[in-house]
């Protein structure tokens, strides 16, 4: 008994000290940022000082659509580039009637590779304040790379990489020069599943795995760049990696707190631009990620195979139906 008493005076303090390490402190974190810190230093309402404009790719649907309606909510004209000339049509109307703001549309399908000589061009001229990388392609339903009953056709490959990789990293390229001067935010939407990999996603894991490596990067390189004065203003690169969300891609109709609706989403993702680098950009999305994080990743892994797998038998049965 003596024993056990000062074996538990020993552990104790040490699961305690664990627990508030890995557990307490971060969901204290995650609060602290998003109910204080938003409030204090948010750099949301300075974009209409730095310039009159945002750039949205993939602006018609989900996602883009929320952050071209905030952000034409917070003052700024937008740019629209979406492949889609009604859906561009129909967005740029709702924004005008809505917000009463300038619109621009750019019809570019970023699948192709010759696109941005056209956006560049059509970009010159105006001051961007806000470049959103929001366009991205996803699997028609989760799959096998290779085997399997219906494994993800070779010909989805190249396309998929172009949107996903090649248009963050052209249009950074494009606008991130025009912004050094006087400052700026560069915004890369990635995903919940470029932060651990996603079995029977893997090409659309792994692209979005090289959104948040090439955000932390370039926003390594604009700090040093702003550390040595001169005529370089601070541009904020942020990375934002959803998990679901109530959008077309995701098939989630049915907003909820931890699938929440676009709108919702990206008004505390916007609120988070200066205050989190690597957002997961809203509330319920930080405390799934920090209670998938305390797990093994032996489990976290086995958990997310399993249900992945379930997902892809169901979508195959279901298409066997429609057949």
């Amino acid at each position: 008994a003596m024993v056990d008493c000062e074996l538990c005076k020993i552990c104790l303090p040490i699961v305690a000290f664990v627990v508030a390490y890995y557990f307490v402190l971060p969901l204290l974190g995650i609060f602290f940022r998003h109910l204080v810190l938003t409030k204090l230093w948010s750099q949301r309402r300075q974009l209409k000082k730095l310039g009159g404009w945002a750039v949205v790719t993939g602006s018609t649907d989900g996602i883009g659509r929320a952050y071209a309606r905030l952000l034409a909510k917070d003052g700024l004209n937008i740019v629209l580039i979406s492949r889609s000339q009604e859906k561009l049509d129909d967005v740029a109307k709702e924004l005008r009637d809505k917000y009463s703001v300038q619109v621009r549309i750019i019809v570019a399908d970023f699948s192709q590779v010759d696109v941005y000589d056209r956006i560049e061009r059509e970009l010159s001229g105006i001051d961007v304040a806000c470049l959103v990388n929001n366009v991205g392609v996803g699997y028609s339903w989760p799959t096998y790379l290779a085997g399997g009953p219906k494994p993800l056709d070779a010909g989805e490959l190249q396309p998929m990489l172009n949107v996903n990789c090649s248009s963050v990293a052209r249009m950074t390229r494009m606008l991130l020069p025009r912004m050094l001067p006087r400052g700026g935010a560069v915004i890369n939407v990635a995903s919940g599943s470029g932060l651990q990999p996603t079995p029977f996603l893997s090409a659309y894991s792994a692209s979005k795995a090289y959104v948040v490596n090439f955000s932390e990067s370039v926003a390594a390189e604009v700090r040093h760049l702003a550390s040595k004065g001169g005529a370089v203003k601070s541009v904020t690169v942020q990375t934002v990696t959803p998990f679901f969300v109530a959008t077309k891609l995701s098939k989630i109709r049915r907003a909820s707190f931890f699938a929440p609706s676009p709108d919702a989403f990206v008004s505390e993702a916007l609120n988070l631009l200066g205050v989190e680098q690597l957002s997961l950009g809203c509330l319920s999305h930080s405390l799934q990620y920090l209670f998938m994080s305390l797990l093994p990743s032996c489990v976290s892994n086995y958990v997310l195979c399993s249900t992945m797998y379930s997902t892809m038998q169901r979508s195959l049965k279901k298409q066997g139906k429609n057949n």
